[in-house]
């Protein structure tokens, strides 16, 4: 009888440390995804930055309205830094996801653990 519960809390123990694997492997995915998108993002706000300085090099030396088309430039590049700044927030949402379900699946399992270590103690 203890030799059946010692193996099911084995098999159990298994099991949870699959699903345990499985969330740091999420948590590796999303963390090398937001990281991409950090660079993106920085890589992003540069070229805004370089063409900001030639759109106001450009309006200095002709005494003009800027070009249209530099203007549409910034404003899709504005565009692209806002949708990765949202995505880096819903990555971040899911990494803490991610974070919460595995702390909670350790708990769950030491729980667990400590409950048939109980009973295999009174056996």
């Amino acid at each position: 009888m203890a030799e059946d519960f010692e193996e099911y809390i084995n098999r159990l123990h298994g099991a949870l440390e699959e699903i345990i694997q499985g969330a740091d492997h999420k948590l590796q995915v999303a963390s090398q995804r937001i990281f991409e998108i950090e660079l993106q993002l920085e890589s992003e706000r540069a070229n805004n930055k370089e063409l900001q300085k030639n759109l106001s090099q450009i309006a200095d030396s002709v005494n003009q309205v800027p070009d249209e088309q530099l203007q549409k430039k910034i404003s899709e590049y504005q565009t692209r830094e806002k949708k990765l700044q949202q995505e880096i927030v819903t990555l971040q949402s899911e990494l803490d996801s991610v974070h919460s379900s595995r702390n909670k699946d350790r708990e769950d399992l030491q729980s667990i653990l400590t409950e048939f270590k109980g009973m295999l103690d009174q056996i």
